[in-house]
């Protein structure tokens, strides 16, 4: 018996399972990281199945996630699916992921059974980053581990319902110019990320040592989210430069 053959869901993946597809919105994608997979939550307590790479690490996870759903009170839907040929040049393939996703993500709705407002025309540059602490994931193997989670809380503007947005879908929703972007809590600076040569140019313009900073993990205003720490970026206070 092979080690695919062995393997069964642990109470830990059920529970992490469960949790995870019940913070997505309706029409949330859920891409887990290096699979080549995509689905999407279509449903009050149902998964469908959006994208499988044709490669056999994606056809054992995808195993492995029918075989975790099956321990919970979710509906996978295999129906109506688009098989995918794995590109030669890694960057093309995650490319390719990255455009899927954000076609999903182009029709989703607010919450809000009563609002038709989709969330790619409400106000994204107001989101604001939400540390929820430590909790646990999934692996690429599909193991559990315990990992920080940040969300997005977005307003609708048209019926002021709250749409927490995992960070990964804010990204695909707003583009890298605002998931690079973090406006720190309680009225504190906007941190904008540079690129290499803006770095380079501001340095040689002789710019003002405070306007430009470099990240860690903590501000005076609080935690800095995992992807903005070990940046340097322009801080400025709303959106005028210090």
């Amino acid at each position: 018996m092979t080690e695919e053959e062995k393997w069964g869901p642990s109470q830990a993946d059920v529970e992490w399972t469960e949790q995870h597809l019940s913070s997505l919105a309706q029409g949330g994608v859920w891409a887990p990281g290096g699979t080549g997979l995509t689905y999407e939550r279509t449903g009050d307590k149902e998964l469908s199945l959006r994208s499988i790479t044709q490669h056999p690490e994606s056809l054992g996870m995808h195993d492995r996630v029918i075989a975790i759903i099956g321990k919970t009170d979710w509906d996978l839907v295999e129906g109506d699916y688009e098989t995918i040929d794995p590109p030669l040049n890694p960057m093309e393939a995650q490319y390719q992921q990255m455009m899927q996703q954000q076609e999903v993500a182009a029709r989703w709705d607010c919450p809000n059974e009563d609002c038709q407002q989709r969330l790619v025309d409400m106000p994204l540059e107001e989101g604001r980053w939400v540390d929820l602490g430590q909790q646990s994931a999934l692996d690429e193997e599909g193991k559990v581990v315990e990992v920080e989670r940040w969300i997005v809380a977005i307003e609708c503007d048209a019926c002021d319902a709250v749409v927490n947005l995992d960070p990964q879908d804010y990204g695909m929703l707003g583009g890298d110019e605002l998931f690079f972007r973090w406006q720190a809590p309680d009225s504190g600076p906007v941190f904008t990320t540079l690129t290499r040569e803006q770095v380079v140019d501001m340095v040689d313009s002789g710019v003002d040592g405070d306007t430009c900073v470099a990240l860690g993990t903590d501000t005076p205003w609080g935690p800095v989210p995992p992807h903005m720490r070990g940046t340097y970026c322009l801080r400025s206070y709303g959106g005028e430069e210090e």
